[in-house]
């Protein structure tokens, strides 16, 4: 059997059937185009969304972490140290929406 191979690369070979690596996805020929596409598609959401939450995991962690000087300025007034701020910031700058 024929098949179309997208590894995570992205990238197409065309070959026989047999063990696919993981992370790669197998399209029999002549299966509609769209279907391939709609496939391709969901696959490059899910890459993309997983590097994302990899991404986005440690400077949300830092902003969770350092929270509580912001809610002691809100309550008491005592000044958030600039240090803080600035790394603050940068995390806010590194998350990928």
């Amino acid at each position: 059997m024929r098949f179309y191979r997208i590894d995570d690369g992205g990238n197409t070979i065309i070959g026989q059937g047999g063990f696919l690596p993981e992370g790669a996805i197998e399209y029999l020929i002549g299966e509609e185009p769209q279907n391939v596409i709609d496939r391709i598609a969901e696959m490059v959401a899910k890459r993309d969304l997983k590097n994302k939450e990899i991404t986005n995991a440690v400077p949300k962690q830092y902003l969770m972490d350092t929270d509580w000087y912001v809610i002691r300025f809100q309550e008491t007034a005592v000044e958030i140290p600039a240090e803080i701020s600035t790394l603050r910031a940068e995390a806010r700058l590194a998350i990928i929406d």
